[in-house]
Parts: C-alpha cells; sequence; structure tokens
C-alpha cells in the first residue's frame, strides 16, 4: 500500500481545522452538527449548480418529519393514511413496530428523495440537504439571483460538482470542486456580506485563498489547465447581491504556503500518532498596549 493511501483522502473542510489544532483536526466533523445556515448555503449551491435538491412539504418538526428523513435515508416504512388519534393511531404504532409510520404521499415524496440521493452518490457528490417548501423557495431565488447575474452567471458555465481525488505531498486529497469552466475553477459562497471591501477580509480568516489554491491543484492534477481562481459570493438575504472576485497570484501564492504547511504537519501528527491541542504549557494572559493605557487615562 503506498503512503498516499494509507490513510483517508484529506478533505480541506477538515484539513483547515489544523488552522487551530491537530486535536480539532482529529476530531474532525464528528462534532459538527448541520445549521439551518450550512443546510441553507448547501441548498443554494446545488440549485444554482443546476442540481435537485429533496424537498419536503412540511414543518421540521414532529413523526412526519422524523418519519421522512428515515425513509430517504432507506428505510423500510410503515404506510397509514388514518388519523394520529384514538385506537387506530395506537394499533398502527403497534403494528409498525418500530418502523416509520408515514402516508401514502410521504412514501411517494420520499421516493423521489431517495432517487436524488442516489443519483448524487453514483456521480461521487455529496448529499442534498433535505429542505422544507418555504427553505426550498427562498434559496431558488437566491440561486437565481445568482445564475441570471451577468458576470456570476457567466463564471458558472462549465461543469458542476466535480469530485476530484488528487496525491499531494504524498497524501490522497479529495475535494469537491464547484464549476470546473474554460481555464478557471469557480468556488460559489453563500454569505452575509458580498461587499467588495469587506468579503476579502472575511474570506481570508476562513482561509478561502488556500481553498481555491487546493482546488486548483487538484484541478491541475486531473488534466484541467486552471489559469485563474474566481469566488462568487452571494448574500443569503435580500437584495441577495452578488459580487465576483478572481483570487491575485499573491493570494494564491499565500494559501499554497498555507495547504503545504497543514499538511507537513498533520503527516507528522499521523507518524507520531499525537495530537496536540494548542499549547502544552501557560500562557500569559495580559492586555495590549492601548487598552492598558486607556484604563489608566479612563479613555
Amino acid at each position: 500500500m503506498s503512503e498516499a493511501a494509507a490513510w483517508e483522502p484529506v478533505h480541506f473542510s477538515r484539513l483547515k481545522l489544523l488552522a487551530q489544532s491537530p486535536a480539532h483536526y482529529r476530531v474532525g466533523h464528528a462534532a459538527r452538527k448541520e445549521t439551518a445556515a450550512m443546510r441553507f448555503g448547501t441548498a443554494v449551491h446545488v440549485l444554482a449548480l443546476r442540481g435537485e435538491i429533496v424537498v419536503f412539504d412540511g414543518e421540521r418538526a414532529g413523526n412526519r418529519w422524523a418519519a421522512f428523513k428515515e425513509l430517504v435515508a432507506g428505510a423500510e416504512p410503515y404506510v397509514y393514511d388514518g388519523p394520529h388519534r384514538g385506537n387506530a393511531w395506537k394499533w398502527a404504532k403497534e403494528e409498525a413496530q418500530g418502523r416509520p409510520i408515514v402516508t401514502s404521499e410521504d412514501v411517494a415524496a420520499a421516493a423521489a428523495g431517495r432517487a436524488i440521493q442516489g443519483q448524487r452518490l453514483a456521480a461521487g457528490r455529496y448529499l442534498s440537504p433535505i429542505v422544507t417548501t418555504a427553505e426550498y423557495d427562498v434559496a431558488a431565488r437566491v440561486a437565481e439571483k445568482v445564475r441570471t447575474h451577468a458576470v456570476a452567471g457567466e463564471l458558472l458555465d462549465g461543469m458542476h460538482e466535480q469530485p476530484l481525488r488528487w496525491d499531494r505531498a504524498g497524501r490522497a486529497c479529495a475535494g469537491t470542486l464547484d464549476v470546473m469552466g474554460p481555464r478557471r475553477i469557480v468556488d460559489l459562497k453563500t454569505t452575509t456580506k458580498a461587499d467588495p471591501e469587506w468579503f476579502p477580509h472575511h474570506g481570508r480568516k476562513l482561509h478561502y485563498h488556500a481553498q481555491l489554491d487546493w482546488y486548483a491543484g487538484g484541478a491541475r492534477e486531473n488534466g484541467h489547465i486552471t489559469d485563474a481562481c474566481f469566488i462568487v459570493a452571494v448574500e443569503t438575504t435580500e437584495p441577495h447581491a452578488v459580487t465576483a472576485f478572481e483570487l491575485s497570484e499573491r493570494a494564491l501564492e499565500a494559501g499554497a504556503r498555507q495547504t503545504h504547511l497543514w499538511l507537513e504537519r498533520l503527516k507528522g501528527c499521523e507518524a507520531a500518532d499525537e495530537w496536540p491541542e494548542y499549547v502544552q504549557s501557560v500562557v500569559p494572559f495580559d492586555l495590549p498596549d492601548d487598552d492598558f493605557f486607556s484604563t489608566l487615562t479612563g479613555l
């Protein structure tokens, strides 16, 4: 077995946790729970890139919602179209013997959802989020704003949601690239602000420049000529403003250095099977000079 094949492929979403500590990397996504913002962002991604998502026609609560999720995941249902009260409901629960109790209508809707998830898995893509009708309506409006934007719409032309596998620095790597266009790659981001002044500062803190270098390397290793890297940012609230950013050579160079350092640290941790936290000693708790002197002057 090669060195690269000895470990699970590295995904950027987990690699960047090394910016916190190796201990955070080791936990990875095990401690990460889906939030409404994450679900909405994924829904916008899939719809903007012409994919399908799973829609639940109801509220995100109660037995019907829980049963629908189980059905989409492949559970065997117990079909019951009667009222959820009285002896009939009591007998239905006994007959179900732990199986999710659903209506005939929900069985049909869940079957469509299972088909969508199956198609995405077969194509090597991440699973679709399960959204309510209300969530879908908003996500569809945001996705349409991106697709019809004069600049962003053209940038999104190309192959969508491309699963990539490659080796880097002796490690197996993986990722799903939003758009692989003519001599370019594009990543779509949902954000609270697509302001041209604010977003790059926000993106640096979230290591977007390193992420785009990561995807660019994967695209090139898979034979795609990549001369330019773009981020399309769209706001999640009205007016759903869209801004397209092209990463500079300097930003990508800094991103390449960052991902190289993370990978080298990861290999060292794997070799030693040691996963330290932030620090292993007592650290000082002090005030910056400006804060300290302001307390003296009262300003």
